[in-house]
Order: structure tokens, then sequence, then C-alpha cells
């Protein structure tokens, strides 16, 4: 969304900013997002261990291939 000019101040903005229909996200990009989110925080504040097959097909090749290849990165 930063690349057409909408800024958010972290994941709450962030999350608000792509329910609002004028910046159009999918909800299959909302969903990866959420679960990206989801897997950050519970990695990140809750000690979370997962498996690192679950890394790299859900989370990498799955979540974050979803949300990269609608921005178009």
């Amino acid at each position: 969304m930063a690349a057409y000019g909408v800024h958010s101040q972290g994941h709450t903005q962030r999350w608000m900013r792509m329910l609002e229909p004028q910046h159009a996200v999918p909800s299959y990009v909302r969903r990866a997002y959420r679960r990206l989110r989801d897997y950050s925080e519970d990695a990140r504040y809750r000690m979370g261990q997962f498996p690192s097959g679950d890394v790299r097909s859900l989370v990498l090749d799955h979540y974050l291939k979803t949300v990269v290849d609608w921005v178009n990165l």
C-alpha cells in the first residue's frame, strides 16, 4: 500500500486500511497478510517455534508469496 502512497504506523493501522473498500485489497490477500502477522507475533512475542517445513511451505511459499505477488514485488 505504501507504493500507492498509503502509509501506516503499524500492523493495526495497516490492517484497518486494508479493509477499506477504496484500497481494493482482495480477501485472499488480507487472509495471507493476517496469517503472516500471526506467525510474526507468535514468534516475536510468544517465543513460538515452528517446524522448518511449515515455515517454508506455508509462510514463505504460500502466505508471503500471495502478498508479494499481489503488490508486484
